[in-house]
């Protein structure tokens, strides 16, 4: 730089005396004050190049310096690719084997929800699998509702819980897919059930009952009777007045309301199915005879827990 600076000065000193030594009559004090002035913008340029230079240097210097300290500091919080998942002489990021595996943790998780919660496509379910199943076992032999009634056997119930006030929820903290791992999370399985007032179990396992009831949304007491089984139907919006059984058919006759809800026993020894091998098909009805909701359910004994 100072070379380049003094060959500079010695360009324009040069310049500047054969520029004076050209004036009329050889004057030499004109030559002398050209010869300074020369100097003088000589000084200026070599002072103007030197402050530019410099402050290129020191620029440069300050940026060495600020990413010595951005490197020092990253090193300090992320020393090592293993630990922290940063490329050792780079600000690369790497995610560490931990938070990978954390990470897959989590979207397995929600794949699970998701498939608790809906079908894997979009596709139009008009009927469940167990209805499906349900109707390879309809029974053959049926009649009109009011037969049953006129001609059928009135049978004793028993009502275990009622309700007339009872709302049923639109949605249900235990339906959510982080409750028991979503196993009542579902919808369309909830959607299915919201479309019907009567269902039907029998008290033959802890397992089915724990699902029946969250199912339903209902709670209430089962007997486990040993020799005299009982069959429970829970009836929404329904006020239950009387039950009647024919051959396969069961019908339970009621009030409808509005809300409320009531369950009811029956025992399984005042049935005479009359297909053994078909299912039971219950249906609530209006006094009637006017059908409001039906569903199916197999026929078991009343010993079934001796056997």
């Amino acid at each position: 730089m100072c070379e380049g600076a003094c060959s500079f000065f010695a360009y324009t000193s040069d310049k500047a005396g054969k520029l004076g030594a050209t004036y009329d009559g050889g004057d030499r004090v004109r030559s002398r004050m050209g010869r300074v002035a020369a100097l003088f913008v000589a000084m200026l340029a070599c002072a103007g190049i030197y402050s530019f230079l410099t402050g290129i240097v020191e620029a440069s210097g300050r940026a060495d310096r600020i990413g010595d300290v951005a490197r020092q500091a990253i090193r300090k919080d992320e020393p090592d690719i293993g630990t922290t998942g940063l490329v050792k002489g780079s600000t690369t990021r790497v995610i560490p084997s931990t938070d990978a595996h954390s990470c897959c943790t989590k979207i397995d998780e929600l794949e699970r929800r998701l498939d608790n919660l809906e079908p894997r496509e979009p596709i139009t379910i008009l009927e469940s699998e167990e209805e499906k199943n349900a109707a390879k076992h309809y029974p053959n032999v049926t009649v009109p509702i009011a037969k049953v009634r006129d001609q059928g056997v009135r049978i004793p119930f028993a009502t275990i819980k009622k309700d007339p006030d009872y709302m049923r929820p639109i949605y249900h903290e235990h339906w959510h897919s982080t409750y028991w791992g979503g196993r009542w999370s579902n919808i369309s399985s909830h959607v299915d059930t919201a479309h019907h007032r009567l269902f039907a179990t029998y008290d033959i396992g802890l397992s089915g009952e724990m699902t029946f009831k969250e199912q339903v949304g209902v709670d209430f007491p089962m007997f486990h009777n040993p020799t005299d089984l009982d069959l429970y139907f829970v009836v929404f919006q329904t006020t239950v007045v009387d039950v009647y059984t024919k051959g396969n058919q069961i019908v339970v006759l009621g009030k409808p309301q509005r809300k409320g809800v009531q369950v009811i026993t029956i025992k399984s020894g005042d049935l005479r199915p009359a297909e053994s091998d078909k299912l039971l098909l219950i249906q609530l009805a209006t006094p009637e005879g006017d059908e409001l909701d039906f569903t199916l359910i197999g026929y078991e004994p009343p010993d079934f827990w001796q056997k």
